[in-house]
Order: structure tokens, then C-alpha cells, then sequence
């Protein structure tokens, strides 16, 4: 018995439990409070349903019996479905895949040209007269066979204080440091100066048409202050730590290498560290080699100061490698300040000192 819009009715369980009683046919809700329903009606009716209960009570074993292969059943049915969805699915997914082909724009092929003037001998060489060297070549397509297109035919100088050197082709570039970096023009006879405050400014162009200019101003020179050993028993290797002091009135940027000149198999002869004063701005800077040296080996430290420009460019052209293959690596544009053209140009004047390492 159930209250539906504020009257009484009797239930028709014959709908879902169709064990219970037949359906009456034709019967309509009863209102007010002197129905059928009310008083004695109330409990002759309430007996008429309790004398069905004992057929309840015999049927419903036989129910709760079918309910496990009912809940299984339905169980095996989801099961089913769901798997056949999921094939339906699968099938599909070649259907959302379609190849298209994109017309790529072909990139302008300029000069790329990496030339540093660096006033102390160049660790490839270790010649009494350094010299300036320049890796002139073209740019290449991304998607192009890998090659070093080096040009033979280019007309390259550098120019300061109304002077001007040129560079002249190398036949047989020359592979500087550990890091295979090839230099095919250098100057052959000239000799040339950094001077600090003095612009230098170079020029390139090729048989093509391709013309690249760049300027740089040489910064004063900075020096080493200290450089302290440190021993380890344990391994019977030696590490140092390199002092400099930094100018606080100025942003300054360097660069600190480690050559072991005493490695004639020059597999690791040299290590680079470059850095901003950043936080360190007036204050003593610790570089230290990450490496381990033994007893005797001759370590000459080199200290540049280098221009931003060089700077962004080593921080740039690294991140762009490291984003080679890496799917979760950002595309990075190098910095250049080579105008029309791509690569660096910059003065680096150098201080140096040499260490033998002790036990």
C-alpha cells in the first residue's frame, strides 16, 4: 500500500513480481478518509493480502536461487559488450589516420662564419705566434644529407684602427681541441693586437653573392687570482679550484678552460666552462675542474672575457643539440650576431696560468 498524490492506492506488483497477485483490472485510487480503505475496510483488505504470503514465501527461494546466474549472466553480458566496443573501436582508429603531404618552404642559404680573436696560442697549435682563425661555410636544408659545405673561394678580412687583415684559405683545415672543430681560413703572416675599447669588425662573401658582416668590441683583460690544489688518497687523483675576482659594476661573462699539456694522447686535453657573474656580480668566483689529474701532470688555465653575444650563442647552439631526438625538447633559435648570415664573431681576450699538480 502506497500514498500517490495524496491518496491511498494498493501497489500492482504484478507488474514486476508477477508471482504476487493478479492485477486488478479497472480499479482507480481511493480518496477521503471514509473509503473502503478506512477503519474496517482497512483490515479486510490487509487480511486478503496476508492470506497470499504463504505463495510469496514458497516462490521466493526458487527467485533467490536464479539470482547468482542472473548477476552472471549479466556480468558475462557487459563483458562482451564492452570487448566488442573496444574491437569496434581499434578497427576504426585506421580510419582517422590519412597521409598529407606539406609543401615545405626551401630555407635561405646563407654564410655561416665562426671566427674568434683570441690573443693567447690556440690549444691546437700551442704556437709561439697565435693566430686568427675563421670556419667559413654555407647553411644547409634541416632535411639535407649531413656535410661540411666549406667554401674555398670566399674573400674574408678583419679590420681595426684602420688596418686590415686578410684571411686566406686553408686547404687542409685544422682540427682544433678535443671537440673536432675545423678552421679552414686563418692569417698566414700578419700580426695584429687586442686592444681593449677597440671595435674589430669582419667581412666575408662568397662567389654567390653571399656578404656577412660583424663587429666586435674587446673587453679588458681579467686574471686569474688564485688557483688551489686539492689531493685525494683514496683515488691518487688531484682537483684544483680556480679564483677570480669579478668586477661589480659591470655584467661580465667567461670563459674558463683546462688544458692538460701534459697529455700527449689529447683525448681529454681540454675542458670549457662558460658563465655570467649572475649572483656572483662583485664578488670572488670558484671554478673548479671536473676532472680528476695525477701527480706531475701540467695543467694551464685560461681565463676569457668574453661579450654576451658569445655568451647566448653557446647557450643557445647547446640547447638546440640537446633538443635533437628529444620529444620533450623545446626548438631553439642560436643567437647569432653575424648580420646576413648565421654563427659568432667575437673578441676574447685571455689571461693564463700554469699549474704542476703534487701530491
Amino acid at each position: 500500500i502506497r500514498k500517490v498524490s495524496g491518496s491511498w492506492a494498493k501497489e500492482d506488483f504484478s507488474a514486476t513480481l508477477g508471482f504476487l497477485y493478479p492485477a486488478e483490472a479497472g480499479r482507480k485510487p481511493l480518496s477521503g478518509r471514509n473509503d473502503s480503505l478506512g477503519g474496517n475496510g482497512l483490515l479486510a483488505k490487509t487480511s486478503s493480502i496476508l492470506t497470499q504470503m504463504p505463495a510469496l514465501t514458497t516462490k521466493t527461494p526458487a527467485i533467490l536461487s536464479r539470482m547468482p546466474a542472473l548477476f552472471l549472466r549479466s556480468r558475462i553480458s557487459l563483458r562482451l559488450l564492452s570487448c566488442i566496443l573496444l574491437l569496434t573501436l581499434l578497427s576504426a582508429c585506421g580510419k582517422f589516420e590519412r597521409p598529407i603531404a606539406l609543401n615545405l618552404p626551401k630555407p635561405d642559404i646563407k654564410l655561416q662564419v665562426e671566427c674568434y680573436l683570441d690573443d693567447l696560442s690556440p690549444d691546437c697549435t700551442f704556437g709561439p705566434k697565435p693566430q686568427w682563425k675563421s670556419a667559413i661555410s654555407l647553411t644547409q636544408d634541416y632535411f639535407a644529407t649531413i656535410d661540411t659545405p666549406f667554401i674555398n673561394n670566399a674573400i674574408a678580412s678583419i679590420s681595426y684602427g684602420g688596418k686590415t687583415i686578410p684571411l686566406t684559405y686553408n686547404a687542409a683545415p685544422e682540427a682544433c681541441d678535443s671537440n673536432i672543430k675545423l678552421f679552414n681560413y686563418k692569417n698566414f703572416r700578419d700580426r695584429f693586437e687586442l686592444i681593449p675599447g677597440m671595435t674589430y669588425t669582419l667581412t666575408a662573401s662568397d662567389a654567390k653573392g653571399h656578404q656577412v658582416t660583424a663587429t666586435s668590441t674587446c673587453l679588458e683583460h681579467v686574471y686569474i687570482d688564485t688557483i688551489k690544489q686539492t689531493y685525494d688518497p683514496v683515488t691518487d687523483k688531484s682537483y684544483f679550484i680556480a679564483t677570480i675576482k669579478d668586477n661589480g659594476a659591470t655584467e661580465d661573462y667567461y670563459q674558463m678552460r683546462f688544458v692538460n699539456i701534459s697529455d700527449t694522447s689529447r683525448k681529454h686535453i681540454r675542458r670549457d666552462a662558460v658563465f655570467a657573474d649572475g649572483n656572483f656580480n662583485g664578488k670572488d668566483i670558484l671554478i673548479g675542474a671536473n676532472a680528476a689529474y695525477k701527480e706531475g701532470d701540467i695543467i694551464e688555465v685560461s681565463l676569457y672575457h668574453c661579450p654576451k653575444a658569445y655568451y647566448r650563442y653557446i647557450r643557445t647552439t647547446s640547447q638546440a643539440v640537446q633538443s635533437v631526438g628529444n620529444p620533450f625538447g623545446n626548438p631553439t633559435q642560436i643567437e647569432t650576431n653575424i648580420i646576413g648570415g648565421t654563427g659568432i664573431f667575437v673578441c676574447m681576450p685571455g689571461t693564463k696560468k700554469q699549474i704542476v699538480l703534487k701530491k
